[in-house]
């Protein structure tokens, strides 16, 4: 794929997402939609398991299509509302401990250890 495209597309696709959350849902939040598909897209499905990215893109697309039907049929909703809230805050704080953990491990706070998986670094 053409970097100079995909980064085109990604950055519109951003841009429309965000301008559609603030005027039409009144949610003042920076979108950058797809972005963790994007990567599941380019190393798993392309690189990982060898897929052509045209076949790997048509499936975005088909995704994309069936989250757009249950939006408008409510079931995401129902399935939202199926979740309990506590459930709903531990993958939120689960996400959170998983970043800060990832920051961490790159500014070299915690390393590896073969007796207890991670430990303070030196």
């Amino acid at each position: 794929m053409n970097p100079g495209a995909v980064f085109t597309a990604t950055a519109l696709a951003a841009a429309i997402g965000t301008l559609i959350m603030g005027l039409l849902a009144n949610y003042p939040i920076a979108l950058a939609p797809g972005m963790g598909l994007n990567a599941f897209f380019a190393y798993s499905v392309v690189i990982g398991l060898g897929v052509e990215w045209q076949v790997a893109l048509f499936g975005v697309f088909i995704s994309g299509i069936i989250f757009i039907i249950i939006t408008l049929f409510n079931i995401r909703e129902i399935i939202i509302n199926a979740i309990p809230a506590e459930l709903k805050y531990a993958a939120g704080a689960g996400i959170g401990l998983f970043i800060a953990f990832m920051g961490l491990k790159h500014a070299g706070v915690v390393v590896s250890d073969e007796a207890t998986t991670v430990t303070l670094g030196i």
